[in-house]
């Protein structure tokens, strides 16, 4: 008797740990997002601007740091990517 007390305590905390768990996965997912968006966009920008610059220099420093970007497909590190072009 003293365990069908404890069950519906059990099962709500089983319930509890199942929904952090998945909260936490989406928020996570949901940063990377942003992260990777906000790379993207500022790779963007920096690629127009070396579009229209005249500057040799600069172009060849942009294509080294494109080239030394840490890219290696779903195990990218997208904060090490963000240092990189910031």
């Amino acid at each position: 008797m003293k365990n069908l007390k404890k069950t519906p305590f059990a099962i709500i905390y089983l319930l509890l740990i199942i929904t952090a768990f998945y909260l936490g996965s989406v928020l996570n997912s949901f940063s990377l997002n942003l992260c990777y968006s906000e790379a993207m966009a500022s790779l963007s920008s920096q690629s127009k601007s070396m579009i229209n610059s005249n500057d040799q220099n600069k172009k060849h420093q942009f294509e080294s740091m494109l080239n030394s970007l840490p890219l290696n497909g779903y195990e990218t590190d997208c904060e090490k990517v963000r240092r990189i072009i910031h």
